[in-house]
């Protein structure tokens, strides 16, 4: 450690309590409910009055949903609405898939359908014309009861393949709903994006008939089933009935506005109260307890919310959960929020490779430009003692190394809603990103340490991902580095892509503190900050992510190893590995004593370890890791440049002698290559952890190393002396 002065450490503490600060006002403000929280305060649907009916309308986005379908619309105004991520064992997920899935209550894909029409399989298991419903129909008739499917039945087309017959049986054909079943599942004709041909039209008119036709106190599901615009958007999930419903507006909509309120039992029982006494008529958003996002459920949570309509407890080993009705905060225009959400995950999945294309078209040939221009100042500087130096490359550097919190930022704004969305979107990160770096050369304005700048956007990194973290990661939503829900990989907390971001600020402010604290002052801040960082990824109410506990021991095992001057050897190193592993221990171990109900991915391995089937899950995670290299060849980039960074720790070459003038950079970039290497195996994508932290670090080490001043008065006469910084 070397003393930088007061000035020096009192900002670098500065630093660390405005990291450590926003977290915790974060936590307090979620605690308090003046802020977005995982899991909004929630009630669950009643059980139903009447028949329960499933409609599902493969297609169903809601930009089909306006005054041109006065049943649809009517539904959404007056009913629960959500953001659907229909997700089947494939991202684009078909219909006959997306119907498999929902009946068997997980992913699942027999592949003689839809997504592959040569196959000639039967599509139920059992071999037989319909889908596979056992989650479904098992429960039910074991309770004396029958589920009746209408357009499911598969038949052959002219060329002998099978196909769904919806057309002929399904929704269009206006079935008449068999009165001795308390389950019914009515497939629609497949819409087609942007669709404003006679089949929506057709579809809402269906619709409304069949509505106008159903029993008093009919609890009404209509869901998107199934993509067909060959990608995976978000769909449709509006619950009518028991979870509330009101008249549909317009003339065309009259019929479906009487049965819309029959089913809500304006006619029949009392018009405004569920069995439990709850006001079930207003419209609001759903939720669920798989996903812990207001507005948004997903496919799989169908099944378990079927069968808690029919008054049938779901099975606890289902990976769905029951629908709920979010009771706070609801919106004024709770549809209007739902699309808005089901927009914006869906083009921040859609979009990222364009988006994050167009920002490496710009950055990229900039950082070189920049280097190029700052070699030539160099050679033409011949004596540059005393003065101070501002770098073009390490300031476009700096730019690089703020996007990512940058990308997190554009949230704020309703990208998604501009006409033209990704130049909007590239747009907006850009100014974002640029506006941390002037908050970063301002910070840095009258300091000597090149590090500065760096450690400013690593420290706006932390709080922007940090709080977003805390507060339900609605940022993370819609954020291409975010969680990418469409995929259905993860709904809340922090993903891998997230965690490498964070890593990789991480290590940039500990570097600085290496750097400018004294030794006993370094060992605490490095304490706080990997003690913070490593509850902000464990936490159920926070981050929720296994993977990133391991990694963020290690590194602040390592770290703070050096910070106290203790040597790195076998012993010291397997005293972190163990440490490291016991905490993570202790992470699963208390999630999973919260109980069934409240774990999450942590409590859930614990369970999978007593229930012998975490051998499977740990296979699955390294089949997926490894298999990101065969499936995106583009991802062994990452492990060339890991490797890359792990040979210039190690051999030190002459040309980054300027990185190590800073004491903390050494120790904190062999840390940091120990901790991706963790990640890496630990996570099922944990190559993209790798590949975002390895994208902080080697910004922040351009500009670094570009902001570092060679003085002298000609070769072999040089000296080296830390530059202002940007």
């Amino acid at each position: 450690m070397v003393d930088a002065g007061r000035p020096q450490q009192q900002l670098t503490w500065a630093l660390v309590a405005a990291v450590l600060g926003s977290w915790c006002l974060a936590a307090v403000a979620a605690l308090l409910g003046v802020a977005p929280a995982q899991a909004p305060q929630a009630r669950a649907l009643p059980t139903s009055q009447g028949p329960v009916v499933l409609v599902g309308i493969p297609g169903l986005t809601w930009d089909l949903i306006d005054e041109s379908t006065p049943t649809l619309q009517g539904l959404a105004d007056t009913g629960g609405s959500a953001a659907l991520v229909v997700r089947g064992p494939d991202e684009v997920t078909c219909a006959a898939d997306a119907w498999l899935t929902m009946g068997a209550g997980s992913r699942t894909d027999l592949e003689p359908l839809g997504c592959d029409l040569e196959a000639d399989a039967p599509w139920g298991a059992r071999g037989g014309p319909e889908p596979d419903l056992a989650e479904l129909t098992g429960p039910v008739e074991a309770e004396g009861g029958c589920v009746a499917t209408y357009g499911l039945t598969a038949s052959a087309d002219a060329a002998g393949r099978p196909v769904l017959d919806t057309e002929r049986t399904g929704l269009l054909s206006r079935p008449t709903l068999d009165p001795g079943c308390e389950l019914h599942l009515v497939a629609s004709i497949a819409l087609l994006e942007g669709d404003r041909s006679g089949r929506l039209a057709e579809t809402d008119a269906a619709l409304a008939d069949l509505i106008a036709d159903a029993p008093p106190g009919t609890t009404l599901l209509v869901s998107g089933m199934g993509h067909t615009a060959g990608r995976a958007d978000a769909q449709v999930l509006l619950v009518s009935g028991q979870g509330g419903a009101g008249a549909a507006p317009g003339e065309a909509g009259q019929d479906a506005s009487r049965a819309i309120a029959r089913t809500s039992g304006s006619e029949g029982p009392d018009p405004e109260q569920g069995p439990a006494g709850q006001d079930t008529s207003e419209a609001t958003l759903l939720t669920s307890g798989s996903t812990r996002q207001s507005g948004l459920v997903q496919l799989v949570d169908l099944t378990p919310t079927l069968l808690s309509l029919t008054g049938i407890p779901p099975e606890d080993d289902l990976p769905g959960d029951p629908v709920e009705a979010v009771t706070d905060p609801t919106p004024a225009a709770p549809s209007d929020s739902a699309a808005e959400l089901a927009e914006g995950i869906s083009l921040a999945k859609s979009l990222a490779p364009w988006v994050l294309g167009a920002l490496a078209v710009v950055l990229l040939p900039a950082l070189v430009v920049a280097g190029l221009l700052d070699r030539s100042a160099r050679s033409r500087q011949r004596v540059s003692t005393g003065r101070r130096r501002r770098s073009l490359l390490g300031f476009v550097a700096t730019t690089v190394m703020a996007a990512p919190a940058a990308a997190f930022l554009a949230g704020v704004l309703p990208w998604w809603q501009a006409g033209q969305p990704w130049p909007a979107l590239v747009l907006t990160i850009l100014v974002m990103a640029v506006a941390i770096v002037g908050v970063a050369r301002l910070t840095a304005r009258g300091h000597a340490s090149p590090l500065l700048p760096p450690a400013v956007v690593a420290t706006v990194t932390l709080v922007v991902l940090g709080v977003d973290t805390l507060w339900s990661s609605r940022l993370g939503l819609v954020s291409v580095l975010g969680l990418q829900p469409v995929t259905a990989g993860r709904f809340y907390g922090q993903g891998n892509v997230g965690f490498g971001i964070v890593l990789g600020a991480l290590l940039v402010l500990l570097a600085a503190v290496l750097s400018w604290l004294p030794r006993r002052g370094a060992a605490l801040a490095v304490a706080l900050l990997g003690g913070g960082t490593l509850v902000l990824g464990a936490a159920p109410a926070a981050g929720a992510d296994f993977g990133s506990v391991p990694a963020t021991a290690v590194v602040t095992g390592l770290v703070l190893l050096a910070a106290l001057g203790v040597r790195w050897t076998w012993r010291s190193l397997l005293l972190v590995a163990g440490a490291a592993a016991a905490l993570a221990v202790l992470a699963m171990v208390l999630d999973w004593l919260r109980g069934p109900e409240q774990r999450t991915h942590l409590g859930a391995f614990v369970q999978a370890v007593l229930d012998g089937e975490a051998l499977g899950i740990v296979t699955r995670k390294l089949d997926q890791s490894l298999g990101i290299l065969v499936s995106y060849p583009l991802s062994w980039l990452a492990v060339v440049v890991l490797a890359g960074l792990a040979w210039v720790v190690v051999r030190r070459p002459a040309w980054a002698e300027r990185l190590w003038r800073e004491p903390g950079v050494a120790p904190v970039a062999s840390a940091g290559v120990v901790g991706m290497a963790v990640a890496w195996l630990l996570n099922d994508s944990g190559i993209a952890a790798v590949a975002l932290c390895l994208t902080i670090l080697l910004a922040a080490g351009i500009a670094l190393w570009a902001s570092t001043t060679t003085v002298g008065r000609g070769p072999g006469r040089a000296e080296a002396t830390g530059g202002p910084g940007d």
